[in-house]
């Protein structure tokens, strides 16, 4: 069996270039992710200068961290209300696709059933939506059994596979599908997971930027994280003059900037899928 982890460290400085390639050309991308995840840092210095690269689960910083992994790109959104080139071809005509809003004939019915959340959402919904929104940005794979497989060469093929989780999960859970090497004795991870901080060498992933949104840390002078106090302004309850009737829902603001940081995710996410997709197929055709 090909060992894929001698594959990938032996090949990762080609896939580096052609992230710094793509930050060039496709400045948009890049900036919108220095903006949210980076607060305003270069991801080109930071990949090119800034840290030893050996695999997307073996790197390390040459230089003390230059950002503040602390800053909340969503509350950065919120603040600076940020708007991105790269989002036009996801037009937000409905504000509550991912978010959930409850009507009820009377305020005792609705603090009753006022959800302990702190995003007003149905996960399952909230899931298969963004992945089929993933997903369809990947058309050449063709679907079977709910996987999608795309043939690369007569013994391997490249697959997604929307993940299992558990149906009482919080946005912040949520995880872009896997992704495998398929080949004629089984499968190989190349890597397991296909957000846009892990094709980008980073920590973490993007959707835990949720739970950092409602959960505001008190840093000391090293900045070590010393307590944590969680939010408890969503959602909320509002009585709608005209219909009489009293909804739960996050507010409208708060939704919108929740959507742009969600788009922008996906479409981030994609973006430098594409440019790994390339890179890993070039890896195996050499093989």
């Amino acid at each position: 069996m090909v060992e894929f982890n001698q594959l990938i460290e032996d090949n990762i400085h080609a896939y580096i270039d052609m992230l710094v390639k793509d930050f060039d050309e496709n400045l948009p991308h890049a900036e919108a992710f220095n903006e949210v995840f980076l607060n305003g840092y270069s991801i080109k210095k930071l990949i090119k200068q800034d840290k030893k690269i050996f695999s997307f689960y073996d790197w390390d910083f040459n230089v003390p961290l230059p950002y503040d992994p602390l800053i909340n790109g969503i509350q950065k959104i919120e603040d600076q209300n940020l708007n991105f080139e790269i989002l036009s071809k996801f037009p937000i005509e409905n504000l509550y696709y991912f978010f959930d809003k409850r009507i009820y004939n009377s305020e005792i019915e609705a603090i009753s059933n006022f959800p302990t959340e702190y995003f007003f959402i149905d996960f399952d919904n909230f899931k298969k939506k963004l992945d089929d929104l993933f997903l369809n940005f990947f058309s050449d794979y063709d679907c079977s059994k709910k996987k999608f497989k795309k043939k690369i060469n007569e013994k391997f093929s490249f697959v997604l596979s929307p993940r299992k989780i558990s149906s009482n999960s919080l946005i912040e859970n949520y995880i872009f599908p896997e992704f495998y090497v398929e080949n004629n004795t089984g499968f190989s991870i190349v890597i397991e997971n296909t957000d846009v901080l892990n094709l980008l060498f980073m920590p973490s992933y993007s959707f835990h930027q949720f739970y950092s949104y409602y959960n505001k840390f008190l840093i000391n002078e090293n900045h070590q994280i010393i307590s944590v106090r969680r939010l408890n302004d969503e959602p909320h309850i509002y009585h709608d003059n005209l219909s009489n009737k009293y909804i739960i829902s996050n507010h409208e603001e708060k939704i919108k900037n929740f959507n742009t940081f969600i788009f922008l995710s996906l479409e981030l996410t994609v973006h430098y899928m594409k440019i790994f997709e390339q890179w890993l197929a070039k890896v195996i055709n050499g093989i």
